[in-house]
Order: structure tokens, then C-alpha cells, then sequence
């Protein structure tokens, strides 16, 4: 949530991100990371909703700091995700997700 803040303040006005925004991004990856190696463990958490939203999070502040090739980056880490889940459609459409990862 602290890196979504200054990413998108910060991404939008000068595109480009602080010494503060960075310290936090570097702290999503970490976290990020952690729950993707839990896959084989922990197959529900590693593909959650949370973890989606983070790694849509992650892309779109990319793309407010022209930082394309991290964008993609994301977006491949985000369809095997969503792969792993099943699909689209396998989605919960109660949360609007669906709309979120097609967007």
C-alpha cells in the first residue's frame, strides 16, 4: 500500500519515483516474491486476489513511469497467474477482479 501511494503520486507528477518510493517498491518485490515461492505450499495464497492486485498495482505504476519493459514484465508474471487460477472466468466477479485484470 505505501509504494501504491507514493507510486502513484510521485509516478504521475514527475515520472519518476523517489528514494522513498523505491525503498518500497523494493520491499513489494520482496513480499511478492516470498508468496509466489509458496505456490508448491501454499497454492491459494500464492494466486489470491491480494497477489493479483499487487502485481496489477506494481504494472500500472510502471506505465505511469514510462518504465515499459517492467510493465510487461509484469503482465507475463500476471497471466501466469491468472492461468494458474483457472482462467479468467474463473475469477471472482463479485470483486469486479475480472474487470481489473482485463483492463
Amino acid at each position: 500500500m505505501m509504494f501504491s501511494v507514493r507510486a502513484f503520486v510521485e509516478g504521475a507528477l514527475h515520472k519518476r519515483l523517489s528514494r522513498l518510493a523505491c525503498f518500497h517498491y523494493g520491499q513489494t518485490l520482496q513480499l511478492l516474491q516470498v508468496r509466489l515461492n509458496e505456490y508448491e505450499f501454499d497454492h491459494e495464497s500464492a494466486v489470491s486476489d491480494s497477489t493479483i492486485m499487487v502485481v496489477i498495482t506494481l504494472a500500472t505504476a510502471a506505465e505511469l513511469t514510462e518504465d515499459y519493459a517492467t510493465v510487461a514484465n509484469h503482465i507475463q508474471g500476471l497471466e501466469k497467474i491468472i492461468t494458474l487460477r483457472g482462467g479468467v472466468r474463473a475469477l471472482n466477479a463479485h470483486n469486479n477482479i475480472q474487470v481489473k485484470v482485463c483492463r
